[in-house]
């Protein structure tokens, strides 16, 4: 799993943050496909609609990367998702993921299932924005990243954002499988 997050990181994190004004539809293509990600494996299905407009790709991401300096990132991450059709919280969060992996976390709708089942999804209010609640989203979960690579101190490897995204696919999976040995209201 090391090796992979390392490979994908090293892969993708420079190319979004130090190219996004002249990435391909191969590039893009390359992050949506599950065997270049090794992480993600529904991220290809909005292939087709988002390279079809690179132009705006390459507006919506360099517009997001730079958001993150001035910690508006709910703004960017608005703006981002408002540029590109098949642009969604998955592929953006991901894309802030592997740009800065110890700030920014995914939100899928396996974060998403895991943070609700654990009572850990934050509060949102009227007229919040996808922004707003992304940034909630990875707030609570490099928290809960955060906690958890405290308290284990029997594990060899920090708990970080890549192993956490990896821990609620499995929460989801033993949740579905009615494997897990509680139940919090769901």
């Amino acid at each position: 799993m090391r090796i992979a997050r390392d490979s994908v990181l090293s892969k993708f994190g420079p190319l979004f943050r130090e190219r996004s004004s002249v990435l391909t539809a191969k590039d893009i293509s390359d992050f949506l496909d599950f065997n270049q990600n090794h992480h993600w494996t529904g991220l290809y299905r909005q292939k087709g609609n988002i390279t079809s407009d690179m132009p705006a790709v390459r507006r919506a991401v360099s517009g997001l990367i730079s958001a993150v300096p001035s910690g508006d990132i709910a703004r960017g991450f608005d703006s981002a998702l408002s540029q590109v059709k098949g642009f969604g919280e998955g592929i953006l969060s991901a894309i802030l993921f592997v740009s800065f992996p110890e700030k920014y976390a995914v939100w899928n709708s396996k974060t998403e299932h895991a943070l609700r089942i654990l009572e850990l999804f934050p509060p949102t209010q009227r007229g919040d924005t996808k922004g707003d609640i992304y940034a909630g989203v990875s707030n609570a979960v490099w928290q809960a990243a955060k906690y958890v690579d405290q308290n284990a101190s029997n594990l060899d490897d920090k708990v970080d954002l890549w192993t956490i995204d990896y821990i609620w696919h499995v929460i989801k999976t033993m949740h579905d499988k009615g494997e897990l040995p509680y139940r919090l209201h769901n």
